[in-house]
């Protein structure tokens, strides 16, 4: 899965986008990363936490389609923030929330840890609303 991030100025540019039924097939990226889903994650930076952690809003949009919770999404975003931070720690917690636009809101939160080779490791945990279950069966 590959993502577009959109840094937005404010929860109000958050707010004012909408899904559409266009946007990125492709984009250009290194080879082998172009052939997979294509997502645009839209994010504003919003403070930080009593914990301590960096807090941000999101949206993750393809087109047609929005997720009120998107756990890679979320990772590549942490990821990134955490390898241009120029602090020189190396570890990063986030506190993201997303889904609040379609009325399904989650919280996602995630720990980034970075070493001499980059991210060694990013643990992921928060909490979603189920809205449906299902079952798929596969005839022979």
């Amino acid at each position: 899965m590959t993502f577009v991030l959109v840094e937005l100025e404010d929860l109000d540019a958050l707010g004012r986008v909408a899904v559409s039924g266009s946007g990125p097939s492709k984009a250009d990226l290194d080879r082998g990363w172009n052939e997979s889903f294509l997502g645009m994650y839209f994010w504003v930076r919003t403070g930080t936490n009593a914990d301590g952690a960096t807090t941000l809003r999101t949206r993750m949009i393809e087109r047609t389609i929005e997720d009120p919770a998107t756990g890679s999404a979320a990772s590549d975003l942490a990821a990134y923030l955490s390898l241009a931070d120029e602090k020189q720690e190396t570890v990063f917690d986030y506190a993201i929330t997303q889904g609040v636009e379609m009325g399904r809101r989650s919280d996602i939160n995630l720990r980034v840890v970075v070493g001499g080779s980059g991210v060694e490791r990013i643990i992921l945990g928060g909490s979603a609303i189920p809205v449906m279950q299902g079952r798929l069966t596969v005839e022979d």
